[in-house]
This record gives structure tokens, sequence and C-alpha cells, in this order.
């Protein structure tokens, strides 16, 4: 068992010092950036795992690779909502995404690098959040420095977690990748969880009234 474990371990870890590995991982995240099914999260905490353990692949091309593939994502679906509108997937018709939507649009006009900040952190939330910042037209002169530091964040983010998971098991590489993405998948979910909590509160939250006028 250790001997195949080893085997694989190896096999996993040479991939990863491939140079196919920063292509892969900006690929990745640059389809995450607008198409959720990809898992943008994963593959890129394995690979940091890997990197944290063994010192390939390069750490530093691993990070920039990241934050160039999910700001290229990121780029992409503002730009299919300026062009598509609202609801170009058949997905976001369904009235859940489009209540979502519709707070999401409420808050952009406010505070758009809070919103687009946050919405970086959740898979499916970061593709309403940048095509609804397209639709809304927001300048591109605004949009494109605030995508590029909630790209830079969430990349830190994951590779954190990544480096975590190596720290806890520095003697495997291929259990501290695993342990990487059974990280990065629960704090994602705990992520996703406040989220919806905080969205229940502020749905069931009294609307304040206007005070009644005083009789002279």
């Amino acid at each position: 068992m250790l001997d195949a474990l080893d085997t694989v371990s190896a096999v996993v870890t040479a991939a990863a010092v491939s140079p196919w590995v920063f292509l892969l991982v900006f690929l990745v995240c640059a389809l995450d950036g607008f198409f959720p099914p990809v898992p943008g999260e994963t593959v890129v905490v394995a690979a940091a795992a890997i990197a944290w353990s063994t010192g390939a692949p390069s750490l530093p091309l691993l990070v920039v690779a990241t934050v160039a593939g999910a700001w290229a994502g990121d780029l992409i679906a503002y730009r299919i909502g300026r062009r598509l509108g609202d609801e170009p997937f058949r997905w976001m018709r369904r009235d859940g995404v489009r209540r979502v939507r519709a707070r999401v649009d409420a808050q952009l006009a406010t505070r758009p690098a809070s919103v687009l900040l946050t919405g970086r952190f959740l898979p499916v939330a970061r593709v309403l959040v940048n095509m609804a910042a397209g639709t809304a037209h927001v300048p591109a002169r605004r949009y494109l420095p605030i995508s590029l530091a909630a790209a830079s964040a969430w990349t830190a983010w994951t590779i954190g977690l990544a480096g975590l998971a190596g720290l806890l098991l520095p003697s495997s590489p291929l259990l501290t990748a695993a342990l990487a993405v059974v990280l990065a998948v629960g704090a994602g979910y705990a992520i996703d969880r406040t989220a919806a909590r905080r969205r229940a509160r502020a749905r069931h939250a009294p609307t304040p009234t206007s005070p009644a006028p005083t009789a002279r």
C-alpha cells in the first residue's frame, strides 16, 4: 500500500514539475471565471500544495499564472455581460439566480469594489458579479484595477491554504495536495454559507418606514 502511494505521489509530483502545469493553471482559472463547473480552486491548491512541499513547480510562476488566469476569466465574464446582456445563459434565468442578480445589480451601483472583491471568492457569484458589472457598464478604467485586486486576493488566499496544508503534512506531496483540496472546499463552503446567511438576514430585515407627519 505504501509503495503504491509512493508511486502515485511520484507521478503526481512529476506532472507538477512539467512546465505545462503553468499553462494548465492559467486555462483552468480563466475558464472558471465564466464557467462555474470548472474546478479552478482544486487545480490551483493541488499544484500549490506540491510546490510548497517539494519546491516545484516554481511558486512565484504559479502565482503569476493563477492571477493572470483568474483575471482573464473575470474579464471574459465582464465582456460577456457587456455584449450579451442580463441573462445570456439558461441557468441564469432561474428564480434564485435572478434574485441574487438583482441584489448584485443594486450593490454594484453603490459599492462596486467590495462586491467584486467579495464575489471573487464564491464560484457562481464571481460569474454573476463580473457579468453584472459588464451589463451595468461599469467603466473599464474602474473595473480593471478592482478585478485585478480581486484576482490577486483570491490567489493569495488559495495558495495560502495550500501552504497551510504543506505545514500540516510536509512529508507527502500527494497527501498535502489532498488536504489542501479539502481545506479549500471547506473554506469555500464556509464562505458560501456565511454569504447565504447574510442574504437571508437582509431579505427578512424590516423595511424602515418614514416617520408620520406631525400635526400642526
